[in-house]
Order: C-alpha cells, then structure tokens, then sequence
C-alpha cells in the first residue's frame, strides 16, 4: 500500500501496534521521505521493521 498522507503512516503503525516503540532512524527517515515524494511502500517499511 503506498504512503500518500500523514493519516495512512498514522494507521500503518497503529496496525503494527507500534505507537508505544521507538522506531530506528532508518524507518524514520523511510517515513518522511514517503511522506515526501511516494516513493516508499508501507509493506516496505513493515519488512524491514519484522526483519
């Protein structure tokens, strides 16, 4: 599923259940920079956060 707003990072993570986790620079750079030109994809960003 591609990042196009603020509100789907909001609920990729509450999905995740990781809104109580500090998530590692790299995701967050991940996050903003889909954020910014869509170019990341949520699966993605869940695959290198499981590992």
């Amino acid at each position: 599923m591609p990042i196009t707003s603020q509100d789907a990072v909001t609920q990729a993570l509450a999905n995740i259940r990781l809104e109580s986790l500090e998530l590692p620079v790299e995701i967050l750079a991940l996050i903003k920079q889909a954020l910014k030109d869509n170019t990341v994809d949520t699966s993605y960003i869940l695959d290198l956060i499981r590992g």
